[in-house]
């Protein structure tokens, strides 16, 4: 384990106290589940982020008018 020292306020002490207390665990043990869990919302965050480029390059690929083209020809039919 490695040691760590955080300077926070009072007030947000007393939070961490308090929300530890509820959760029957240390201040210690709940900040390290906080922590943990940041990797796991980057990941959601990732994930969330790469679904909606997708979703603009499917809405941005459609042609206008609404009819898809089938073969490349079709774009030059006049």
């Amino acid at each position: 384990m490695t040691k760590l020292t955080l300077t926070i306020n009072d007030r947000a002490a007393r939070k961490a106290r308090l929300a530890a207390q509820r959760r029957r665990v240390t201040v210690d043990a709940l900040v390290q589940g906080l922590i943990e869990g940041l990797d796991i919302e980057d990941q959601d965050a990732g994930r969330r982020a790469c679904e909606a480029l997708d979703r603009s390059f499917q809405e941005v690929s459609s042609p206008f008018g609404g009819k898809p083209w089938t073969e490349r020809d079709e774009l030059y039919d006049r």
